[in-house]
C-alpha cells in the first residue's frame, strides 16, 4: 500500500480521535433536582394520541390522570381505532371528569402521522402550556407533570425531558438503551448549551402558541417529526430547559425485534433531513468520526495494528467518559457493554441511513 495513503489514513484516524475525545468532554449536562414548585393551581394540558392502544392505554393512561401538583387537562385522541379504544375512554371519561377523548374520523384526518392528531388537540386546549407524550410510555412518577410544567415560563418555552426504555433481559433491548441514552446524552447536553436541534414526543413541553404556528407554517413532507422538526425550527440559544430528574423520566418498551427496531429508527432519521443545516452537519461529522475510527484499522494491513490499539483506546476512553451520564440517566448497567455496543452501533449507522433513503413507509407513529 502507499505510504502516503497509509500515513494519510493514520492521521485521519487520529483526528478522528480527539475529535470524539473533545465532543464527548463538552457534553455538559445540567444539574437537576426535584423540584414541587408548579402548585396544584398550575393549569396544563397533557396530550397523547393513539392508534389501536387498547391494552397500553388500561397500563398507562391511570398513571397519567393521577398527577400531582399541578390542575391538569388530559386529551387523548382516538385515531380510528378499532381494538375497543373508544369503549375504554368511553369508561375512563367518566371515571375521571379532567380527561377529554377527541375522536377522529377517516374524512377528518388530513396528513399521515401523529401531527395532524396533536394539532387538533393542542388547538382544543384551554391552556398555554401543554405536555406530550404517548399511549405506549408511562411517567417514573406523580410528579412527572409537575417537573416539566414548573420549567415551562415566558422565558423557557420548551422543556426537554428524558425518555429511557424498561430493561428487558436480552441483547437487543441493551442496543435499544444504548442508542436511545447516546441521542438523549448528545440532544440535552447541546439544547443545555443553547443549541436544541431535537427533542423526543415521549417527554416534552411547550406553549399551545409555538405549535399551532409551526404546525401552520411547515409543509409536513413526512408523516414524522412532530416532535424533533418543531423543536428544530422553534428553539433558540434561551428558550429551551431541560428536564433531568428521574421524576421527570417518562418509560416505554422496547422493539422486540431488530427488524421493527430499525424500520422505526430509519423513519425516524428521515426527519433529520429537514433539520437545519448546521444540524444537519454537526450530526453527520459525528456519525463520520465514529464510522472512521472504527473503519479504518480493517482497510490497512499495514498500520493496522497501530490503529487498533487508537482504537481500543478511545473505546475504553468512551465507557470512562459515559459513566457521570449514563448515572444521571439511570443506566449504569450499560457501561460494561459500551465498547461492544459501540462496534455494532457503526454497523447500525450504516444499515439505518440506507434504509432512511428509501421510501419511507407512511405508517401512523
Amino acid at each position: 500500500m502507499d505510504s502516503d495513503l497509509i500515513n494519510f489514513g493514520f492521521i485521519l484516524q487520529i483526528c478522528c480521535f480527539w475529535y470524539l475525545l473533545l465532543h464527548y468532554l463538552s457534553r455538559r449536562l445540567p444539574k437537576d433536582e426535584s423540584t414541587t414548585a408548579a402548585s396544584q393551581q398550575e393549569k396544563i394540558c397533557i396530550v397523547i394520541c393513539a392508534h389501536n392502544e387498547v391494552e397500553n392505554l388500561k397500563i398507562n393512561l391511570p398513571k397519567v390522570l393521577n398527577q400531582q401538583n399541578v390542575n391538569s387537562t388530559i386529551i387523548v385522541v382516538n385515531d380510528r381505532s378499532t381494538d375497543g379504544s373508544k369503549e375504554l375512554l368511553e369508561r375512563f371519561s367518566k371515571e375521571y371528569s379532567h380527561l377529554k377523548v377527541i375522536g377522529i374520523s377517516d374524512e377528518q384526518k388530513q396528513i399521515p402521522g401523529k401531527k395532524f392528531l396533536l394539532y387538533e388537540a393542542i388547538k382544543a386546549a384551554a391552556t398555554e402550556k401543554i405536555i406530550v407524550t404517548d399511549a405506549d410510555c408511562f411517567p417514573a412518577s406523580k410528579n412527572w407533570a409537575s417537573e416539566l410544567c414548573a420549567k415551562l415560563s415566558a422565558e423557557k418555552q420548551i422543556v426537554l425531558g428524558f425518555s429511557p426504555f424498561k430493561e428487558e433481559p436480552n441483547f437487543l433491548n441493551k442496543f435499544i438503551r444504548f442508542e436511545a441514552t447516546q441521542a438523549a446524552w448528545l440532544y440535552l447536553s447541546m439544547a443545555a448549551k443553547g443549541n436544541a436541534y431535537m427533542g423526543v414526543g415521549r417527554n416534552m413541553a411547550f406553549m399551545k402558541t409555538d405549535f399551532l404556528q409551526w404546525y401552520s407554517n411547515s409543509e409536513h413532507k413526512i408523516a414524522g417529526g412532530d416532535d424533533d422538526l418543531f423543536v428544530n425550527a422553534t428553539a433558540t440559544k434561551s428558550n429551551v430547559a431541560v428536564s433531568l430528574s428521574a421524576e421527570s423520566f417518562v418509560f416505554t418498551c422496547a422493539k422486540q425485534t431488530w427488524s421493527d427496531f430499525l424500520a422505526q429508527k430509519a423513519r425516524h432519521v428521515q426527519a433529520s433531513f429537514f433539520y437545519k443545516k448546521m444540524d444537519m452537519l454537526l450530526l453527520f461529522f459525528f456519525a463520520l468520526a465514529q464510522f472512521l475510527i472504527v473503519f479504518l484499522p480493517f482497510v490497512s494491513r499495514v498500520f493496522q495494528p497501530y490503529a487498533l490499539c487508537i482504537l481500543a483506546l478511545w473505546l475504553t476512553l468512551q465507557s470512562v467518559l459515559s459513566f457521570k451520564a449514563y448515572k444521571k440517566f439511570g443506566q449504569t448497567d450499560l457501561i460494561k457493554w459500551i465498547p461492544l455496543l459501540q462496534l455494532i452501533f457503526i454497523l447500525y449507522l450504516v444499515i439505518v441511513f440506507l434504509l432512511s433513503l428509501l421510501k419511507g413507509k407512511r405508517t401512523w407513529n
